[in-house]
């Protein structure tokens, strides 16, 4: 059916949403009305459908100044992604309770209704015949004029149509970007025995003049942050890839400065046990040690190595005079 020059006036009215024009045009489908507003060029805001939907300029500018701009830039730096025909943004992950998170946050923001997709199951295989199932979740977003310039900022061409995801030297580090960047390729390792803690950051796919981008913005936090091989080679340009590690007090800081996990199947990232500031007094010196662990006791005894070897002596001192006594009592016997 042709359409009519009313019918092509109601399309050009761009304060309508998509689904208000099929309210107006009865006769016509929501495909139909998608197709005729792409090829006479229009843009409108979205409001439930379409890929490669447009918002409008002021809503555009809101986003890229608000948190939804500084979420997307921390699954960027993790397990996010922009591409496809529509520039389209993506989050896959195993945990659906993430995912349908991070998709609700998407959908209220952009005033649009994505479900969460995929749900495929993967069974990867391992050495000795090992396997191994599990299901991912996509989280999804298509706004193509916003996008589609944040995809040329984060993507460099390195030969024709491969790309490298780089870090933008624009870049702000804020609580909420390092919550999800944490979420997404962050782990928490902590060791009882050796009252140790740290955080290992995973930056495999980045450069390492990225990488050491990133460790500048985060001690620009005050957040002292190191770099460490990963022992792996790339296959691409056999370079090394590097993370990012954080130790003892600093992981504190970092968890206290990046807010609570949002989700429940997370929280174990969060899990510190019972890592604390303890107070210990040399047995030598009676100076106060400052030193973290785990629990309310330490098994440091001494602040310093001369200290240690002169509690070390007094302690064979002490053996010694302890062995003659006994010694003596025996004689006397």
């Amino acid at each position: 059916m042709k359409w009519t020059e009313e019918e092509i006036a109601i399309l050009r009215d761009t304060n309508k949403t998509h689904g208000q024009l099929k309210s107006l045009l009865t006769n016509r489908t929501i495909s139909s009305i998608y197709v005729k507003c792409f090829s006479l060029g229009i843009r409108r805001s979205y409001a439930g459908g379409g890929k490669g939907s447009v918002l409008s300029d002021a809503k555009i500018e809101e986003l890229r100044n608000g948190e939804f701009l500084e979420i997307v830039n921390g699954h960027l730096l993790g397990d996010g992604c922009i591409g496809g025909r529509h520039q389209r943004f993506q989050l896959s992950n195993t945990h659906f309770d993430y995912v349908e998170y991070t998709q609700e946050f998407l959908n209220k923001l952009t005033e649009r209704k994505v479900n969460v997709g995929g749900g495929k199951t993967r069974t990867s295989f391992w050495a000795e015949g090992r396997t191994s199932t599990s299901t991912s979740y996509d989280a999804r977003c298509s706004l193509g004029n916003f996008f589609k310039p944040l995809r040329k900022k984060w993507y460099l061409e390195v030969s024709n149509g491969k790309y490298q995801k780089i870090i933008p030297r624009d870049l702000e580090l804020t609580p909420l970007t390092c919550n999800r960047l944490y979420i997404d390729d962050g782990s928490l390792r902590s060791d009882l025995k050796s009252h140790s803690l740290a955080i290992c950051i995973y930056t495999d796919d980045f450069l390492e003049d990225d990488v050491d981008f990133l460790i500048e913005k985060f001690n620009e936090q005050g957040i002292g942050a190191t770099k460490e091989s990963a022992g792996i080679k790339r296959k691409r340009d056999d370079g090394s890839r590097y993370r990012i590690k954080m130790h003892g007090p600093v992981v504190i800081e970092f968890l206290n400065y990046i807010g609570e996990c949002p989700v429940e199947s997370y929280k174990y990232k969060w899990d510190i046990k019972t890592y604390q500031n303890r107070t210990v007094l040399c047995s030598q010196c009676s100076n106060i040690i400052e030193e973290w662990g785990f629990g309310p006791k330490s098994r440091r005894k001494t602040c310093s190595k001369k200290c240690r070897l002169l509690n070390r002596a007094e302690l064979l001192r002490n053996r010694r005079k302890a062995a003659k006594e006994l010694a003596s009592l025996s004689a006397n016997i």
